[in-house]
């Protein structure tokens, strides 16, 4: 009965997600539903895949730098707890001592040694830094802003640099301005717009030159829109809105281009899932043999009481 009971709600909880999903026909305002008829090729934010909905990049997650803490860190904090807890400072060099000793014996292993003691070396070093952490809060929180402060103020400077190489006349105007508020200001602004680009070109040159493309048509398109609102001459009018035909051409074009890029990253994440879902498949296979089992079993036996003959 629980068992039934469960499945039923499973199925209740995919119905639910399902149904979420779709697009909501029979509610709704009629300012909504001309809104979902609306998104189109010239609304929509961008393909699935690298910078566009569902993948890296505009919709993609945000990361920051990878946190493990460098030896001479490690040292700076062991150093701070030693004032008031000498025992639990000589404790954690000890454990220092032991992770650096690991470190040097990966170096001159074979690369199956070196893989397991690696996993060690992963281990030992959480622990060390779990415990660094509790006892050097304070140190290790400076270290924590540095290193981020660090890293933001490096991909800072990595953008204005590509915003001068790709935006130039933009990039020149920021650095004439003097003060610091409007400064902050325009940044902002420049920063809202290009980042995203910025962040999508690193990991897909093709489909940044396609997106800087499509904003320098954006602005070509706008300021025609500008001119066509302020001219009051039916011939110049005329030559402005073949020009706007010609630009939202062109920006069509670079659309259809991006939603190429992203169907090849859907295929390409397709087929690799695939790929992965066969090794799968087949290391199954291979551990729910008795004989594999048994030697797993044995190996790693033998890793852990030489593990233990050294404690």
């Amino acid at each position: 009965m629980k068992a039934k009971y469960g499945l039923f709600l499973i199925l209740m909880l995919a119905v639910m997600i399902t149904v979420s999903a779709l697009p909501c026909r029979a509610q709704g305002t009629s300012e909504e539903k001309e809104a979902e008829k609306k998104e189109d090729i010239w609304t929509q934010e961008g393909p699935p895949g690298p910078g566009g909905r569902g993948g890296p990049g505009r919709g993609g997650p945000r990361r920051g730098p990878r946190f493990e803490l460098k030896d001479e860190e490690i040292v700076r904090i062991i150093k701070s707890i030693k004032e008031d807890k000498p025992e639990k400072a000589e404790e954690l060099e000890k454990m220092r001592e032991e992770i650096s000793q690991i470190i040097k014996s990966i170096k001159e292993s074979d690369p199956d040694k070196a893989k397991e003691l690696e996993k060690t070396r992963r281990e030992k070093s959480r622990k060390l830094q779990e415990q660094l952490r509790e006892h050097g809060r304070e140190e290790f929180d400076k270290i924590f802003s540095e290193r981020i402060d660090k890293w933001m103020e490096q991909r800072r400077e990595e953008f204005l640099k590509w915003l001068d190489k790709n935006f130039h006349r933009e990039a020149e105007e920021l650095k004439k301005i003097q003060d610091p508020d409007l400064y902050i200001q325009k940044y902002d602004l420049l920063r809202k717009k290009y980042w995203g680009i910025f962040e999508v070109e690193r990991r897909n040159p093709e489909l940044g030159e396609v997106l800087k493309e499509k904003i320098r048509v954006e602005d070509w398109r706008d300021r025609l829109l500008s001119q066509i609102r302020r001219t009051k001459n039916e011939k110049k009018n005329k030559e402005l809105i073949n020009k706007l035909r010609e630009a939202l051409s062109r920006w069509f074009d670079l659309r259809v281009k991006e939603k190429k890029i992203g169907y090849k990253w859907l295929r390409e994440r397709l087929e690799d899932l695939k790929r992965r879902m066969e090794e799968r498949q087949a290391e199954i296979a291979k551990l729910e043999d008795q004989t594999v089992k048994k030697q797993e079993v044995e190996e790693r036996l033998r890793v852990l009481l030489e593990q233990n003959k050294k404690h």
